[in-house]
């Protein structure tokens, strides 16, 4: 048991090490380049702002743009939706069954790393660092991954709330 957790937890901080790596050599060759900016900080949290509301409304107003193969599209995502619903309670009943058969440092992994706090705060993170550094592929990056949290977090309490 000891094991099975001393082997996940490796390959959890290798994984995340070798990520890591790979993301501060390419954000210190970019701050580098884009601390010659002038702009001030502030400067570029509004700036970054304005496109975090842009990139909110260009996603709300994107079915005003659709083709009939996008309402297709939306069709089948609606009726597989529909269809998966109907298996939930079914889909629950197994996990619950075979909770205890599943290893817990597995599921402890999935519930810290997949909550939405863990998940707000490693973003902030992320749009801290390209903010003070003037990094801008990580705060363009930050500021797609919010717009994009919003819009789905908006939908996702609208569906939930509509559909139970």
């Amino acid at each position: 048991m000891y094991l099975q957790r001393f082997l996940i937890t490796l390959f959890a901080i290798i994984c995340c090490s070798i990520l890591t790596v790979a993301q501060q050599s390419n954000a210190i060759q970019d701050s580098v380049l884009q601390n010659t900016s002038s702009s001030s900080t502030l400067q570029l949290l509004k700036h970054d702002a304005k496109y975090t509301f842009k990139g909110v409304v260009h996603s709300f107003t994107r079915p005003l743009h659709w083709k009939g193969k996008d309402f297709t599209k939306f069709g089948i995502l609606v009726g597989s939706t529909f269809a998966l619903t109907t298996l939930d309670n079914e889909t629950l009943r197994f996990f619950a069954k075979n909770t205890d058969d599943f290893p817990e440092p597995v599921r402890d992994f999935g519930w810290y790393f997949g909550s939405p706090q863990n998940y707000f705060i490693a973003n902030a993170g992320l749009y801290g660092v390209g903010l003070f550094t003037k990094n801008e592929k990580l705060r363009k990056t930050s500021v797609l991954i919010i717009s994009s949290s919003i819009t789905n977090g908006f939908l996702q309490s609208l569906l939930k709330t509509g559909v139970g």
